[in-house]
């Protein structure tokens, strides 16, 4: 009998459009599983998110973080394992924010407690990589690691590169929670073709400001955001090393590698697997005088090169680790 699983996730969410809705729908599409969906808005969302029909059918409920629903985070798993569904929460971060991140008060009234309790009551744990993996094992012995994946063969991850304006395009595409990132890293493009966004239109500007960036690249949903890339021949991967970056994942060179987008990053964790394909910054090395030290052809080599390297983390591949989770292997 194929796995039941019932998720739920936020649909402007970026976290869980990797870790939840994209991977869950990619193993129902190849008919591996049976699957139900929850998000915000949906009709069949009730105070407790539970609708009983769903409860009966399910066998795993599946969601990231912690479960969001307006009831005590102890009553809710009551109310699954009354119904035999077995728990996988997926936890992407380190619940230990530093002082200075612009959700940490919000972690400390009350969202913290919630990831907490539900890391301890679910039946199992996923998350990005070993890192963070021992730090979820102080809460519970059960955490699996599942790397994160790109579907590859979606379109926007098919889109073609257009045409720079003049030289070299480099450009930072990180989402919100990055400025003081940037602010460290000292990056200069005002002699540059240099781009930026960011996660929330609050650091739009911060972003441009923060790398005198010439262009700003509107956000896109976590559907089309991989069309961004084709404006950037080069992705800046700037990443202060602390104790909270070294449990963050690989993704933003998953991305590069897919979008074959050459990237530049610090030689820190998560980011060190990759050596033969992406330049490193040292911390405390100048970011500038690598920025302009590429050249196009270097820039070739090396987007082909971790094009070539990324692809063990396809989601056809990181799935059938999902898969072996789920059918209990």
């Amino acid at each position: 009998m194929k796995p039941r699983v019932l998720c739920k996730f936020g649909i402007k969410s970026g976290v869980d459009y990797h870790r939840i809705a994209r991977p869950i729908r990619h193993l129902e599409e190849k008919g591996l599983i049976e699957a139900r969906y929850w998000h915000k808005g949906s009709e069949n969302i009730s105070e407790t998110g539970m609708p009983k029909d769903d409860l009966e059918w399910a066998t795993h409920f599946f969601f990231s973080r912690q479960p969001g629903v307006n009831v005590p985070v102890f009553a809710f798993f009551t109310l699954l394992k009354h119904f035999g569904v077995r728990v996988v929460v997926d936890q992407d971060d380190s619940f230990n924010l530093p002082e200075w991140h612009t959700s940490k008060k919000a972690y400390d009234d009350g969202y913290v407690d919630r990831m907490i309790d539900s890391t301890k009551l679910a039946d199992e744990v996923w998350t990005t990589n070993e890192t963070l993996a021992e730090e979820l094992k102080v809460y519970n012995s059960n955490v699996h690691i599942i790397p994160n994946s790109i579907a590859h063969t979606d379109p926007q991850w098919k889109f073609p590169k257009s045409k720079g304006k003049k030289g070299l395009r480099f450009g930072y595409l990180g989402a919100q929670h990055h400025l003081r990132d940037l602010e460290w890293s000292g990056i200069d493009l005002s002699d540059l073709e240099g781009y930026s966004t960011g996660g929330k239109a609050s650091d739009y500007e911060a972003y441009g400001d923060a790398l005198n960036a010439k262009y700003h690249i509107d956000s896109m949903s976590p559907h089309d955001y991989g069309k961004m890339y084709s404006v950037l021949d080069v992705s800046l991967v700037p990443l202060e090393p602390t104790p909270f970056a070294a449990c963050k994942s690989n993704l933003k060179l998953l991305e590069a590698g897919f979008s074959k987008t050459a990237a530049i990053c610090t030689n820190t964790p998560p980011y060190g697997e990759f050596a033969d394909c992406v330049v490193y910054v040292e911390p405390g090395d100048d970011w500038n005088e690598v920025i302009r030290s590429m050249t196009k052809r270097d820039v070739k080599r090396r987007a082909l090169a971790l094009n070539k390297a990324v692809q063990v983390y396809s989601m056809d591949a990181i799935n059938e680790l999902r898969l072996d989770r789920l059918i209990g292997k």
